[in-house]
Formats: C-alpha cells, structure tokens, sequence
C-alpha cells in the first residue's frame, strides 16, 4: 500500500498497465474528515487486510520513523504532521508549531528514518528537516526523496530533470524532456529515459557525464552508485535489469504494475508477473512465493508500532528493513509466514482483523468467529487462544497484552492468556498510542487507560482526535463553537498548543 498522508501522485510516465486502485481509498476517504464522536457511536470494523480504526487514522498523517523486520531496531523520532484551522494548515513537529497559515498543504514523502519529509503548499514545494523548511521549486510536476532524505529529484512543467539538496535547496540540472526518472536510496544516483525526437533512450547519472543504457526501458529503482538497476522493457514487456554497458537481464515477462516491493538498499524484489508473485535478489532468478492473487506485508501496513513503508510512487515501495523476509504477509485471505527460503508457511486464515508485535514475531488475530488468538513465528502449528466473543482488538506493541471489546460491550484489559479484567461499559472504539496508552470511547465521552489500570476521563467535549508515531492531537470544543487544540506525548498529560 501507498502512504495515505499524502495526496494522489501520478506516475512519472504513462504505465504500460496502470497501478490498480488501493483498496483503502475508500475508507481512507471516509476517515480523513470524520467526527469523532459519531465514530465511537458507529464504529467500523475493517476486513483483512485492514486493522482498527487508530491503525488508519495513523496511515491517514503519519510521518514516522520507521520500524524493520526481524530483531532490526524499532525508533520513533519526530512526527510532523498538518492541522486544519479554519480552512487553513498549520505544520507541527511532534508537539511544536512550525509554520502557520498554510494553504492547500499535504505531505509529498518522507525519508525512511522520518528526520526529512517534503511538503506542498499552495504548489510550492518545500523540504522540512526538524524545525527548519526550505523552499525546493514552486515548479514541480513530480518529485521522488531519496530514501535516506538527502535529495530530492524533481521534473518541472517543461519535463527538465533536477535534483536538489534538502538541506539547503540547491539543485543541479541533469537533462531535459525527462520521460521518467528514479532515484538511488543515498541520492547520488539517477536514472531517467528522455524523448530523442520520438525515441525513449535512457540514461545513468553519477554526478558526471551520463551514460547511455539503451532504448525502450522504463527506470523502476537503482541501488547505490548504480550498481544494480531494475527497468521495464517496454519493447518486449520484461522485468529486466540492466548493466552500465546496457546489457539487460530478463528476470520476468508480463510484470504487473500494482506493487513493486523493495527493500531499502533496493538489491531485493518482491513482484508479480503472469499472475504470480515471486522474488529477486541482486537481479537474479526469480523465485516463486505463491499463484495467490494479493500481497502485502502486515507488519508495516498495521503493526500496533505504526510503522509503514516508504514510496517512491505508488508502484514502488520501499520498506524499512534490509530483508524482506522473516515476517508475517497477507496473501490473498490468509496470512503466512514468509521464512529465509523464500517459502510461505500458513499462521492464519479466516481473520478479520490482526496486528504484528514491534518485533515482528508475534501475530495476534481475531477470527470470523469471533474467536481471539496469538502465534510466534517458532510455534506457526500452535495458537494460543486468548479469548472468545471478541467483537474488536488493539494489542500493547509487543504484544503481551490485549484491550479488546466483548459482544457486551465492554472493554477487557487482558495479559498473556491470564483472566481479563474489565476496565469500561458501552465501549464503542479503542485507539492505541506509541506509548501503549489505551483511548476508548463511552456514552460520547473519552476515557484513558494505562495497563488495563483505573479508565480516567479524557474528555466529554471531544470533536476529533489523531494519532501518530510520537502524539496524540485532540480538539476540544471549549466555548460553543470554538475549539482548543491540545498535543500529547505520553499517556494523558495533553498541553493545549492553539485556540482557534
């Protein structure tokens, strides 16, 4: 999936078969404008692969650090994220206003490690990295940020090809009439096909003279210095890469444009092609994983440690992890575990809603029946059942413990498989935060819970609430109509930062 903080791109160049529609669009539609009170009234319960309500209000603003698979380190440094004031934004770092009076403002991207992020204002491009933003151009058709953040190259109107400085704004010119372009995860090298009198000849760009690669080939990623390049021979339509020699590899035909997954080097490949999914690494034969017709990775669409990829466009997704195996995916209605060989073991099937611990290992799930259950990647043949009659779940990020909502309504705080203890009635949502403090709704008031302890009122004017990686925004309704804005980061102890 596609970052949902930002607003739809269009790809580079015409695809030879366009990017298939994000099943979350829909309810990401929904949710970005909803009132929260009347969310806890009517809460939605989504279908695999989905999560609770507080997993997509995090897709929807989240800019996040990020976490990796397999005992890689998970951190969480900044947040920056936009807060509509009477039909204007301002921008927050964490819990800090940034700029004010923003217009038509939205997130671009983000660098994997959450430290760079860009922002459109009113068509104007800018770079922001902590509390400091740059102007890049008020001239830009598309833009792609390296992955460590640290350039951003940009086609303007007139299809001239930049690539600019982050820090500072400074930009170097490579080429005109740029067709398509990608970027390489440290900035420093690009691939780009421009239009020569009607022929697509693409190109290899190091910080010196470019180096012809050869025609009718669509740029998807390059690895650092160009050592390994991914393109789409549109000619014969092969997965393809090819060397600075322009000597191409056939790796697969007939790729399909829905989702290309990289790892963040962008030395493995997961795609699909001739209706299955397989893998590469470094450009070599392609592995088969599964004939099933979806994919996805769960712990960076839903982790309860809000953690999720990076992209380039919506056809090239770059994960936070070196690896891209030993983790939980979805395929199709199950979730498997996909191990070190490249194989796919079943965890899972019939689930309607499941979460990943921050490490990755644990998968904790309810079933269509409403039956509550935990699996380690060790014990894939051996769930453990947690509880039964669960109408909706968010587990702590390690996953040792569970708040969940009973076909009663009431919030159960319950660790490992110990008896759970009751902390709310008449619950109607819950949202978990970074820190595993728990906010749940009842009766149109707001209640907080830490470790299943003693629920204490949030609020009972609340009108909405986000939540990201490192805050927790409310607005409160403080004078008939007039609004308070105040920033969490941890727990309850919120301080109101603008009244408007």
């Amino acid at each position: 999936q596609q970052p949902q903080y930002r607003a739809p791109q269009a790809p580079v160049a015409a695809a030879p078969q366009p990017p298939k529609k994000n099943p979350l669009d829909d309810i990401i539609a929904k949710i970005k404008g909803f009132d929260f009170k009347a969310l806890l009234k009517e809460p939605k319960k989504l279908i695999i692969p989905a999560a609770a309500v507080a997993a997509v209000l995090v897709l929807i603003i989240l800019i996040s650090v990020i976490a990796s698979a397999g005992g890689d380190a998970v951190t969480a440094k900044m947040t920056y994220h936009f807060v509509e004031v009477d039909d204007e934004y301002m921008l927050l770092c964490d819990d800090t206003i940034i700029e004010e009076g923003l217009e038509d403002a939205y997130i671009v991207a983000r660098s994997m490690d959450g430290s760079v992020a860009l922002y459109d204002s009113d068509y104007e491009l800018f770079a922001i990295q902590g509390k400091k933003s740059v102007s890049i151009t008020d001239e830009y058709n598309n833009a792609v940020l390296s992955v460590n953040g640290a350039y951003v190259a940009v086609t303007d109107y007139d299809n001239v090809l930049t690539v600019y400085n982050t820090k500072n704004g400074d930009g170097t010119e490579i080429a005109e009439d740029v067709e398509a372009f990608c970027i390489s995860p440290d900035g420093k090298t690009v691939v780009y096909t421009v239009d020569d009198d009607g022929d697509s000849v693409t190109y290899l760009y190091k910080g010196k003279d470019p180096i012809e690669l050869g025609e009718d080939l669509f740029p998807l990623t390059v690895s650092n210095g160009g050592k390994l390049i991914y393109c789409i021979d549109d000619e014969k339509d092969n997965l393809v890469t090819v060397d600075t020699k322009g000597n191409t590899e056939k790796i697969a035909g007939d790729p399909h444009w829905n989702r290309f997954f990289m790892n963040e080097d962008h030395t493995q490949m997961i795609f699909q092609a001739d209706g299955k999914w397989y893998a590469t690494v470094k450009g070599g034969e392609k592995i088969k994983l599964t004939s099933d017709n979806s994919f996805y990775f769960l712990k960076y669409q839903y982790a309860a440690s809000h953690a999720y990829e990076f992209d380039t466009y919506s056809y090239i997704i770059t994960y936070p992890t070196s690896d891209l195996r030993n983790c939980y995916v979805v395929v199709d209605d199950n979730i498997s575990w996909l191990d070190n060989k490249w194989e796919l073991t079943k965890a899972a099937k019939d689930v309607e809603e499941a979460y990943v611990s921050a490490d990755g290992k644990t998968l904790v799930y309810l079933k269509d029946n409403g039956k509550l259950q935990k699996v380690t990647s060790k014990k894939l043949d051996d769930p453990v059942d947690l509880a039964e009659d669960v109408y909706s779940f968010m587990p702590v990020s390690d996953c040792s413990a569970v708040y969940y909502i009973n076909e009663d309504e009431e919030l159960i705080f319950q660790k490992g498989t110990k008896e759970g203890k009751r902390v709310g009635d008449d619950v109607e949502g819950i949202m978990i935060t970074h820190d595993d403090y728990c906010f749940f709704g009842s009766d149109d008031e707001v209640y907080g819970t830490k470790n299943g302890g003693k629920k204490v009122l949030i609020s009972d004017e609340m009108d909405d609430m986000n939540i990201t990686a490192t805050v927790v925004v409310i607005w409160t309704d403080y004078d008939d109509g007039d609004y308070n804005i105040s920033v969490a980061t941890k727990g309850n102890k919120f301080k109101p930062i603008y009244e408007y």
